[in-house]
Formats: structure tokens, C-alpha cells, sequence
């Protein structure tokens, strides 16, 4: 039985998409990196403390962040 052309050629994009994507994800199953995130990001909406302190820090770092370039303005 023969095989169409189009299902016949596509082994060498699958094996160069696959090898790419293992680069990527240095390995690792792109599916369990998803469900790590998703675990993660669900801890964190169920933690307002978490969020606080979170934005908290993210205030400070930018709040330092646009001191220094306004720093290097007026200098």
C-alpha cells in the first residue's frame, strides 16, 4: 500500500520540531512545565498575602529602577 506524499515527508519537520522544542524546554515535558505553572499561578490567586508582598517588591524595585535614571539625568 502506498504512502500519500504528504504523511511519507513529514518525519524530518517532526523530528526538527521536537528536537527544537527539547531545547527550549532543556529537556523537560512541555506538558509538565505547563501543569507547574497552572500549580503555581493557583497557589498565588489563593494567597493575598503572597500578592501583597509580591507587588510590594515590584514597587520597590521600579520605584529604585526610575530614581536611578532620573539620578543619571539631572548629573
Amino acid at each position: 500500500m502506498k504512502q500519500s506524499i504528504v504523511v511519507a515527508g513529514t518525519g524530518p519537520i517532526d523530528r526538527l520540531l521536537h528536537a527544537q522544542l527539547g531545547k527550549a524546554t532543556f529537556g523537560l515535558s512541555p506538558v509538565s512545565l505547563m501543569v507547574t505553572c497552572l500549580d503555581w499561578f493557583t497557589h498565588l490567586m489563593i494567597s493575598p498575602g503572597k500578592q501583597a508582598e509580591l507587588l510590594e517588591k515590584i514597587r520597590r524595585k521600579t520605584s529604585g529602577q526610575a530614581g536611578g535614571a532620573a539620578r543619571k539625568d539631572t548629573a
